[in-house]
């Protein structure tokens, strides 16, 4: 727990100029995926929540202010309500989504500028990489939702850091995380699932405050028998190589699990051939290529809600060759009539599983074949999803990702503005001034 401990002191000078982008660029993400699920059913329903819990100074849409733990909670469960933050592929989760909520709410409370709180993000992240490094696989294989049980412990350094803790006790700070590390991969598809997200921030924000206060954790909380470890599975594996970071992030251009990325793009590159050509109603079948944990993870064939749609490949594909987008109008406005006219198409839509010795580690390949009444077949492959560190978002995308976010929140020219210093976000010289100027539009700020 050392190691881990220790990067509350990090000295990030050496991180390249591409990383360090990569995570401005996650603020600016995270900040637009929030924004755009304010006015959802369940964001609101939680907002609601933490606004009897008690009042404080950091703002949340919905509330008239909460303190920093709550606001990690409701920020980090507004940023994973549609399932359209970052990935990290090292911790097959959503790091941003647990990362950013926890170092806006404590930097904005603390008056902390938007260099520390990037800086603060490295810290953490590479918390996440290096015990994701010996852990996500096994915990991801047992059911665990690793952006939580992963993700609780590097929002709790990043915390620390803000916090001006120490080495020694950001070492508690871990400890105590190790206690609330939780999420179930059955709740996927619910509206608990972005709530996994919110609660790792906001427990990392907790643990570390803790922590501060004088509350000591046992040293072998981590990996000691009955540890973190041992129970929810993995090994310690002593870091290695280039920081975590540098790896990139994998930024998403469709609201639905990540998982699925590559087979909607092959279905929107189909789209075209497919309706110019014999048209979706010649379709016989459509056979997706998935892994065994790309299966478990997408685990609706006939998603009945819009949340459960996001994990359903066959409802993607078929949304993808019909109508060649996949937003977010496909999983909320009218998504019962929709969804009765996919039907047709959904159910001749099928998965072959790969045996993941098919292909080298680490491979994203997917394949989409899509066979006509007559025997004419087409297909798509895609060897990188977009998004992805090998095919990546560009700055212009993620900006126009975040117009299309802020649409109903903020003028044109004013969320131009505000992405503007979101991607360059370590000259903020107060994060509370940003944020202030991002949600004043919205009349949430504290009174």
């Amino acid at each position: 727990m050392d190691t881990l401990a220790e990067l509350v002191d990090a000295d990030w000078g050496t991180v390249s100029d591409r990383a360090r982008q990569q995570v401005r660029l996650a603020f600016l993400d995270v900040v637009a995926v929030a924004l755009a699920a304010a006015g959802d059913p369940a964001p609101r329903a939680v907002a609601g929540y933490l606004a009897r819990a008690g009042a404080g100074p950091v703002p949340l849409p919905g509330t008239s202010g909460l303190s920093a733990q709550h606001a990690a909670v409701g920020w980090g469960t507004l940023a994973h309500a549609r399932d359209f933050d970052d990935i990290s592929e090292v911790l097959h989760g959503h790091p941003s989504a647990v990362l950013v909520p926890a170092v806006l709410a404590v930097g904005y409370r603390d008056g902390a500028s938007g260099a520390d709180l990037v800086d603060a993000y490295l810290s953490g992240y590479e918390a996440i990489g290096r015990v994701s490094a010996g852990a996500a696989d096994e915990q991801r294989s047992r059911g665990w939702h690793t952006t939580a049980t992963i993700g609780v412990l590097g929002a709790t350094v990043a915390a620390a850091r803000l916090l001006g803790l120490s080495a020694h006790r950001t070492r508690h700070a871990l400890g105590i995380a190790t206690s609330t590390a939780s999420g179930v991969q059955a709740n996927f598809g619910s509206p608990v699932k972005p709530l996994h997200a919110g609660w790792a921030a906001g427990n990392g924000v907790m643990a570390a405050e803790l922590a501060a206060a004088g509350i000591d954790a046992g040293p072998g909380a981590l990996h000691a028998p009955a540890s973190y470890l041992e129970v929810l599975g993995g090994r310690w594996q002593e870091p290695a190589g280039r920081p975590h970071i540098e790896d990139g992030l994998r930024f998403k251009p469709y609201p639905c699990c990540g998982s699925a990325t590559g087979l909607v793009d092959c279905a929107v590159d189909l789209h075209t051939l497919v309706t110019d050509g014999p048209g979706v109603d010649a379709i016989e079948s459509v056979v997706c290529s998935v892994l065994p944990q790309t299966d478990r993870t997408l685990r609706y064939r006939a998603p009945s809600t819009g949340d459960e749609a996001r994990f359903s490949p066959e409802f993607c594909v078929a949304q993808g060759l019909a109508g060649g987008r996949l937003d977010e109008s496909c999983f909320r406005d009218g998504f019962g009539e929709r969804s009765a006219a996919l039907a047709p198409l959904v159910r001749r839509v099928t998965r072959r599983i790969v045996a993941e010795v098919e292909l080298p580690p680490g491979s994203k390949d997917v394949q989409l074949t899509v066979r006509f009444r007559g025997g004419r077949t087409v297909a798509a492959r895609s060897t990188a999803p977009r998004g992805h560190p090998r095919n990546p978002m560009t700055r212009a995308d993620l900006e126009e990702k975040f117009a299309a976010c802020t649409a109903g929140t903020l003028a044109p020219d004013a969320a131009a503005r505000i992405a503007a210093r979101l991607a360059a976000l370590d000259r903020e010289p107060r994060i509370a001034d940003l944020l202030d100027d991002v949600l004043r539009p919205m009349s949430v700020l504290p009174r």
